[in-house]
């Protein structure tokens, strides 16, 4: 959230001052739309890796089925909000280069860049809850591993 604020407020200085505010928007929107992009890849890749170790262990250790399905659920509820947001970010990462070219108004890009903050805003507590959710659910099967093996 931080590299698209400044990426936002530098923005916004830019339209009033000279070139170098532009340049230093360009580069902190391009390292925020590449930022973006990773934070919710990881998030994703995260989910993926830990509900395949979920359904390893379930399998191999007897456990209940349903701790495999509510890591699906995790991934479910999590995956359109990560997608949407980074692809908002490359979104207005594009529209950004088209308005430096001259090639689209510079307000269709802040349109789009406002959309993609906001996409972020909104995508951020729903990871950080499934994130949290799939952490207890390891740590449950963690501990129903343990006490089997006692």
């Amino acid at each position: 959230m931080v590299a698209l604020l400044a990426a936002s407020a530098s923005g916004i200085g830019s339209a009033r001052f000279a070139s170098v505010a532009r340049q230093t928007h360009i580069l902190a929107g391009l390292f925020a739309a590449i930022f973006t992009c990773l934070v919710h890849s990881i998030v994703f890749a995260h989910l993926l890796g830990s509900g395949r170790s979920i359904k390893d262990a379930v399998a191999n250790n007897g456990l209940d089925p349903s701790l495999e399905r509510r890591t699906r659920k995790f991934k479910a509820r999590a995956f359109p909000f990560a997608l949407f947001a980074a692809l908002a970010a490359v979104a207005a990462a594009l529209i950004g280069g088209a308005a430096y070219r001259g090639n689209v108004q510079s307000l269709s890009h802040g349109v789009v860049a406002a959309g993609a903050l906001l996409m972020s805003l909104v995508a951020f507590p729903f990871e950080i809850r499934v994130m949290a959710d799939n952490t207890r659910l390891i740590k449950e099967i963690r501990d129903e591993i343990e006490r089997k093996a006692t």
